[in-house]
């Protein structure tokens, strides 16, 4: 009883797989006689162009294939992302043309291609050349008045370009993207890239982006003070004695960033010498560097003379203050 009843399920599992498999082949056989014409629009990609040569023409973003298929398949091509592939490598400076071949497209089985339009591309190539330039750097704006632009440079100073030598011939030059001084108070360093529209579209910039060091220098104001005292740095002695300085005034010249300093006045300045007491007394008379010490942030120029002569005054042999001619000091 039990083999009788495996022997039937058998049966009727193989009869069910027959009807399965007759109701498919009748399905293809139906499905292939709903045969249509599709058109698809196709992107088109060249490939392996020789890295020494561009396209110069126009060349078609896509093209359009006409197949034989039906229902299913043309809606399974419709939905699918179709990419159209032309081998270039063999393309030479110049006028080329190349074909399609009739496997350009993986197609499924049992689709036919009827035609490609254009059935051929057509382009001329160009040689390219590199071609090495000076970059100039372009400013816009202004600096504040305290403030002048000493230098502006550009590292590298020099790009390369490469593209057609006929498109390369007339540049000069390549000029950065305007930097903007407006509102700088101290030297800076920037990266820019070169100005939008200074070189024709379609050339291959090496570097694309540069640094640039902006370097300001302070405006300074300068002026002249005649008739500075020259000054003593000398201990009151014990015993009376007394130094005469020549000469008794100086013309002192400085000078002052306008955006730290306000201004400088004469009471502002002091110049002085400084004497080594027991070399004057030993000699008499000194010949010595004036200092001048200015307020902070001034820079002095010169100093006219720039030495004073100090004489050793001895004390009276009476005991009694003199009066000898020219500028004393204790």
């Amino acid at each position: 009883m039990a083999g009788k009843y495996w022997h039937n399920r058998l049966n009727r599992a193989l009869s069910m797989l027959v009807s399965l498999a007759l109701a498919f082949f009748l399905w293809l056989a139906l499905a292939g006689r709903d045969t249509s014409i599709f058109d698809l629009t196709v992107p088109l990609e060249l490939a392996g162009l020789p890295a020494d040569l561009a396209i110069k023409t126009e060349v078609p973003a896509s093209v359009t294939i006409q197949v034989m298929a039906n229902t299913a398949q043309g809606r399974f091509l419709a939905d699918r992302r179709l990419n159209m592939q032309l081998d270039v490598s063999t393309a030479k400076e110049g006028p080329n043309a190349f074909p399609f071949a009739e496997d350009a497209l993986e197609l499924p089985r049992g689709v036919q291609l009827n035609k490609i339009v254009p059935s051929m591309i057509e382009f001329e190539a160009v040689k390219l050349i590199d071609k090495m330039v000076p970059v100039k750097a372009a400013t816009s704006g202004r600096l504040s008045a305290a403030y002048r632009l000493k230098a502006v440079t550009v590292e590298p100073d020099r790009v390369r370009l490469r593209g057609p030598a006929e498109m390369l011939g007339k540049i000069t030059e390549a000029p950065t993207a305007p930097i903007a001084l407006d509102g700088i108070t101290q030297s800076q360093t920037m990266m820019v890239s070169l100005a939008d529209g200074s070189l024709p579209a379609g050339l291959e910039i090496i570097p694309k982006e540069l640094r640039v060091v902006v370097v300001l220098e302070d405006v300074l104001e300068k002026a002249s003070f005649p008739g500075v005292p020259v000054t003593v740095d000398r201990a009151s002695p014990a015993d009376g004695s007394r130094v005469r300085v020549a000469p008794e005034k100086v013309k002192i010249s400085v000078a002052w960033p306008v955006s730290k300093v306000r201004g400088v006045a004469p009471e502002d300045i002091t110049a002085q010498v400084y004497v080594d007491e027991e070399k004057l007394r030993r000699e008499g008379k000194l010949t010595l560097q004036i200092i001048v010490v200015p307020p902070e942030g001034v820079t002095v120029t010169a100093i006219e003379p720039p030495n004073a002569a100090v004489t050793y005054l001895p004390p009276p042999a009476n005991g009694e203050g003199s009066s000898p001619s020219g500028r004393t000091a204790h």
